[in-house]
This record gives structure tokens, C-alpha cells and sequence, in this order.
């Protein structure tokens, strides 16, 4: 009985240890499990620190793809302009020898006979005949240089400036703002008043529109993103934006032909009559009457 009572009690000690290891190999599990949550969410705060930086990197090569975008529209607006602005002085300088041949040109001709000398002025009888008529010739010649030089002086100066834009055009991006203030607001709009004065229009008229197109270049060089925003709309990389008010094609349609046709019209034409005045000039011309003007 005792050798019996030893063996059980010797197997249920066996017992208590097998269950003591077996409680341990299950804790030893859980905390591998546990282990494994712990490093499933590093894992998962890794990803999402990845998935984070993706979208970062992603956004900001979207915004700077955006600002390239940007730059280069902006940079086609400019040029845009510089290229209407070249083609508006070439028009406006044609128009402005039109109006002064049509409604100035008996002006232009009492200006240059004005030169001629009387033929009644008493000259001195120890002057020579032969010299006296070069004199008289010379200084007719340099009454009459003088005379269409002023005339043709701001057309030469528009046109110089014309050439420095087409320059400017292929090689810049942006006019400097310097160059509109002084160069074409002041110089050429100075010598530009005066050539239309003696030419026989208005040159406050003259000078009045060419200041308006001066100043819309000035605007459009200084504020680029908002004429830009205006005439074309936000730059949107996904899809086109739509204007609720007025479509941005009859807005850019409306600024380029004041830019381009209004303004160099009016410069050119508007200094020597109204607008009747051009009117019924220009319906004779279609009549064929053109002659009678």
C-alpha cells in the first residue's frame, strides 16, 4: 500500500510539473503573440508613415508641376502680348499716316510752302543772282528737312521701338517695368504728341489712348496671375475650369481685340476726326466716291 501510495503521489507530482511546463509554454505564447501584435502595428504605423510620404511627395510634385505650368502660361501671356503690342504699333503708325493724308494733308502742305521764299523779298544788289538762288535753296532744303524730320520724328521712334520689342520678344519673358514707364509711357508718348501735333491732329487725343495701352501692358506685366486667372481661369491640372459669368473665350477675345485692333485704331485714327467724320469717309470709299474727300 505504502509502495502505491508513493507511486501515485510520485505521478501526480510528474503530473503538476507537466502542467506547470504546459502553463508556461502557453504564456511563452501569448507573449510571442503579443510580440506579434507589437510589431504588426509598428508594421502597420511604418505603412502608413509610407503611405503618408507618398502622398506628400506626390502632392508636392503635383504643386510643382502646377507652378511650372504656371510660369510657362504666364510666360506665353507675356510674349502674347509683347508680339500684339509690336503688330499695334505697326498699325497704329500706318493709320496715323492714313489720317493725316486724308484730313491733314492741306496742313502738311502750307507747313513744307511755308518754306518757299517770297518772291518779292529785296535782296542787297551787290549779291550775285547765281548766289542768291543758292541761298534761297538752301534754305528752303533746310526749312523743308526740318519740317518733315519733325513730322516723321515719333513715327521713327514707335517703329525703333517696335524693333526693341521684337528683340525683347525672342529673348525675355517680362518687359521690364522701367521700360513701360519711361520708354513707352513717357518717351514715346511725349514724341508721339508731338509728331501727331504736327502732323495736324490732336496729339491729347493721341496721347490719351496710347496712355490707356501703355497702361494695359503695365497692368498685365505687374498683376500676370490675376489677368491671367481672369482671362483664362485658375490653373487646374485634372480638368478644365468653367466660368459661371461670361466663358473665358469672349473674355480673351475682348481683351486681345482692345489690345490689338480697338486701341491702335483709335490711336491712329481717332487724333485727326470723330467718329462721323470716319464714318462717312470710309462709306464713300465703299461707294467708290472715295475721290470727292
Amino acid at each position: 500500500m505504502l509502495s502505491t501510495i508513493e507511486k501515485s503521489v510520485i505521478e501526480q507530482v510528474h503530473s503538476n510539473d507537466l502542467k506547470t511546463l504546459e502553463l508556461s509554454l502557453a504564456m511563452r505564447k501569448l507573449k510571442l503573440k503579443e510580440e506579434q501584435l507589437a510589431l504588426n502595428f509598428v508594421s502597420n504605423h511604418l505603412e502608413r508613415s509610407k503611405l503618408a510620404m507618398g502622398i506628400s511627395k506626390a502632392s508636392f510634385k503635383a504643386e510643382k508641376f502646377k507652378n511650372q505650368l504656371e510660369d510657362t502660361r504666364h510666360a506665353e501671356l507675356l510674349i502674347m502680348c509683347i508680339d500684339f503690342l509690336v503688330a499695334g504699333l505697326f498699325i497704329m503708325s500706318f493709320l496715323l499716316i492714313y489720317g493725316a493724308y486724308v484730313f491733314s494733308y492741306k496742313r502738311i502742305t502750307d507747313a513744307t510752302s511755308s518754306c518757299n521764299p517770297s518772291l518779292e523779298e529785296s535782296k542787297p544788289w551787290w549779291i550775285l543772282k547765281q548766289v542768291s538762288s543758292f541761298n534761297s535753296g538752301f534754305h528752303t532744303l533746310r526749312c523743308q528737312v526740318q519740317v518733315v524730320s519733325r513730322m516723321i520724328f515719333g513715327l521713327m521712334l514707335i517703329l525703333a521701338v517696335a524693333y526693341l520689342l521684337i528683340q525683347r520678344s525672342g529673348t525675355s519673358k517680362q518687359m521690364p517695368i522701367t521700360f513701360i514707364l519711361l520708354l513707352l509711357g513717357i518717351a514715346c508718348g511725349l514724341a508721339g504728341k508731338f509728331c501727331v501735333d504736327t502732323l495736324g491732329g490732336n496729339g491729347y487725343y493721341w496721347l490719351f489712348y496710347w496712355e490707356t495701352l501703355c497702361l494695359l501692358h503695365f497692368l498685365s506685366n505687374v498683376f500676370t496671375s490675376v489677368v491671367f486667372i481672369i482671362l483664362y481661369g485658375p490653373v487646374n491640372v485634372s480638368q478644365r475650369t468653367r466660368s459661371i459669368f461670361l466663358p473665358y473665350w469672349i473674355r480673351r477675345s475682348i481683351f486681345y481685340s482692345i489690345m490689338f485692333v480697338v486701341l491702335p485704331l483709335l490711336c491712329g485714327l481717332m487724333p485727326f476726326a470723330g467718329l462721323s467724320e470716319w464714318r462717312d469717309h470710309f462709306l464713300l470709299l465703299v461707294l467708290g466716291d472715295g475721290d470727292g474727300i
